[in-house]
């Protein structure tokens, strides 16, 4: 097991333990915790193996831009428009 200063978590893998995956992946969750540290446990069973393909994770980032950059695009025009008057 690697030290918690030297563990990197993995990025694109195409086989992880002894399992060869259909598309190129990023490990989340548990496998990521496995890869990063090099842990000595079972392979996630079939369920819990959590990994984005390049296709799912440009989906993502694509959805949480429209998202965030909406949002702070109106942000940005509530802060620049200028002041209502005060109502007496």
């Amino acid at each position: 097991m690697r030290a918690a200063s030297d563990a990197a978590f993995p990025g694109r893998v195409t086989v992880f333990g002894d399992r060869r995956l259909p598309a190129p992946a990023t490990p989340a969750g548990y496998a990521a915790l496995i890869e990063a540290y090099r842990l000595n446990v079972p392979l996630p069973r079939r369920g819990e193996f959590q990994a984005l393909t390049d296709a799912e994770a440009a989906a993502v980032e694509a959805l949480y831009a429209d998202i965030f950059g909406e949002r702070s695009q109106a942000r940005r025009c509530r802060l620049s428009a200028p002041a209502s008057p005060a109502r007496p």
